[in-house]
């Protein structure tokens, strides 16, 4: 099992210039941006669990929300509402027969490594994994990304922006905290009036898209 810490918003069609120029405009070029297409169950009756196949990657993700963070996370001018999650895998379980819809991604990520309070970039290269391999990846820490999602059988693109932490579940909080601090303490976050807060299971049921 992994557990998170996370914070999301998503623009319908073209998302503004500053959010994405604000994102690349770290230490190092972002890693990733390879196109993918997942598949997840489509559930308009809940938007608290997401269950998806995951682009060539064997089995079923289950990705559960298990709290929403009691204090608010305060980004830049903007408040936001971090909600903690847990995620499994699961080569048993089939999509097959049930209601879905396919999404193509397109990611760049970011990594940091949190000890304590001091915050660490990651170099990555386009497979999001550090440039060093003899480096031993961070055990503490969180992600920042940027992802393009086009679902299938439509022509709109929506883009997400997302912070998620990783580490022990006590650690979780403090590591989305610190990395958020970080982040604005070396540019000013662009507006995000625009975006509308959103995890991807609560994003799924705002679709229009129909069961495939």
């Amino acid at each position: 099992m992994q557990n998170s810490a996370e914070v999301r918003w998503f623009w319908r069609d073209q998302v503004s210039r500053g959010i994405e120029s604000w994102f690349r405009s770290g230490p190092f070029p972002p890693g990733g941006g390879v196109t993918r297409q997942d598949e997840y169950l489509l559930d308009l009756t809940q938007n608290e669990l997401g269950i998806k196949s995951r682009g060539s990657k064997a089995g079923i993700e289950l990705k559960g929300l298990v709290a929403t963070i009691p204090k608010e996370i305060q980004v830049g001018a903007f408040t936001a509402h971090g909600q903690l999650w847990a995620k499994w895998t699961s080569l048993s379980l089939r999509l097959e027969g049930l209601p879905t819809v396919k999404v193509m991604k397109t990611r760049w990520l970011r990594k940091f490594h949190v000890k304590g309070t001091e915050v660490i970039e990651i170099r990555l290269n386009e497979a999001e994994m550090e440039l060093d391999p003899t480096a031993k990846p961070p055990d503490q820490g969180c992600n920042l990304e940027f992802t393009q999602v086009t679902p299938a059988k439509q022509l709109r693109t929506w883009s997400t922006l997302g912070i998620e932490s990783f580490g022990s579940f006590a650690s979780l909080e403090n590591n989305l905290r610190c990395t958020i601090q970080h982040l604005l303490n070396n540019g000013c976050l662009p507006n995000l009036d625009e975006a509308q807060e959103l995890s991807y299971p609560e994003w799924l049921i705002t679709q229009d898209q129909p069961a495939i």
